[in-house]
């Protein structure tokens, strides 16, 4: 255990630690937050003038919206200066002989990338700060779009970002250089290597063909299934709930207004959109992964899962050194494609459709997670030294 609450590798050790030495607020965070100050005001102005002479049905459906909207941007707007900020502050940074770990204590986040899986450190100067840069090679793609959002918002699971830069640190030369001096130890082949998983000789599913000296380290299956993944799954259930109140409510003023041929349209579209994204979809994702079979070898990681309509089952498999580190939330394993090149994950089927059929595979409800972890990080290790190993 080291000294942010994160877990250390067989064979590993810490050789340089620091923290941040002052919270910055991007830029594009700063626009948010200015656009959402100025909506609170435009809301509350022009929807205390609008409300005169309606129905008070119609008016009492109105005011929810028009609240909920304005504490979702209030809460996004405290998150954005007063959360955000307090949050970097408390993160830990931290080198050891593999890896770079980047720890968020309050939030129990950790991410790390591999030294060998990142660019050369370079130190960047910022607004009277010092910035350590890996270079962008370990950071996962697709920073556009919708899956970018939902990554760097923090949602969906496994969602923070893998450690590329060192934020604001007081030592940016001295952590510079050693993590130069532990990178090329390692890419030289001179980092000690942990020793060999003993194989498991557990059977291997018909549908997974392994080469003839590829060895089975672990199989398992899930046993303690979560419900959601993190806050921003549990926010996507809450948000629909009030989504699925503000359609009754305006089915109900539709009723008493004579408009019920409405309800034709209105019903369908509000169980389509909202049933299944508040409920259909955890029984859904939570049916499938029950389904779901686990494998380590010492080449891959893979996961193996049976539609329920029958069929052949799925197959998702990543080798092991074209992941990054694995990183463990309560009783799931997930872990991100190292390289920029790589297909990125989709941020709304992180959320709605089961973890099980995301690439790469992620390991979800397994009893002894961090154990788990451990193995998959050591026959890592032992898979990027082949000079060592051999």
């Amino acid at each position: 255990m080291n000294d942010s609450g994160g877990w250390l590798l067989p064979g590993e050790s810490i050789v340089w630690t620091g923290r941040p030495v002052r919270a910055r607020v991007t830029l594009a965070d700063a626009g948010l937050a200015s656009y959402l100050a100025v909506a609170l005001v435009v809301v509350a102005v022009t929807g205390a003038r609008s409300l005169h002479g309606l129905p008070g049905t119609l008016e009492a459906g109105i005011v929810i919206v028009w609240a909920t909207a304005m504490l979702q941007a209030l809460g996004m707007l405290v998150r954005l200066l007063v959360i955000g900020p307090r949050q970097q502050l408390r993160t830990v940074y931290e080198v050891t002989n593999y890896r770079v770990i980047e720890s968020r204590p309050r939030r129990g986040d950790v991410a790390s990338v591999y030294l060998d899986q990142a660019e050369p450190p370079v130190v960047r100067r910022r607004n009277g700060t010092q910035d350590v840069v890996l270079g962008p090679s370990a950071g996962q793609p697709g920073s556009r779009g919708l899956a970018g959002l939902f990554r760097s918002r923090g949602l969906g699971p496994g969602a923070v970002a893998p450690v590329t830069r060192l934020l604001a640190v007081r030592d940016a030369e001295q952590a510079c250089q050693v993590i130069a001096d532990a990178r090329r130890r390692m890419v030289e082949g001179g980092t000690d290597v942990p020793s060999c998983p003993a194989p498991s000789g557990a059977p291997v599913p018909g549908e997974i063909a392994l080469a003839s000296d590829e060895l089975v380290l672990w199989a398992g299956r899930p046993s303690q299934i979560p419900w959601w993944f993190g806050g921003g799954d549990i926010y996507l259930t809450a948000f629909m709930f009030v989504w699925l109140a503000v359609i009754t409510i305006v089915a109900v003023v539709a009723v008493r207004t004579g408009s019920a041929a409405f309800l034709v349209f209105l019903i369908p579209f509000g169980l389509a959109g909202g049933v299944y994204p508040a409920v259909g979809r955890l029984v859904h994702r939570r049916l499938l992964i029950g389904r779901s079979r686990y494998l380590l070898t010492s080449r891959s990681l893979i996961t193996t899962w049976r539609p329920l309509r029958g069929g052949a089952p799925i197959v998702v498999r990543a080798p092991l050194d074209a992941l990054l580190p694995p990183s463990v939330h309560a009783t799931s394993v997930f872990s991100g494609l190292a390289h920029s090149d790589s297909r990125p994950r989709n941020g709304w089927k992180d959320l709605t459709w089961p973890a099980t059929t995301m690439a790469p595979p992620a390991l979800i409800g397994v009893a002894d997670a961090k154990q788990i972890a451990q193995l998959i990080g050591t026959a890592q290790i032992r898979s990027r030294t082949p000079r060592q190993v051999a």
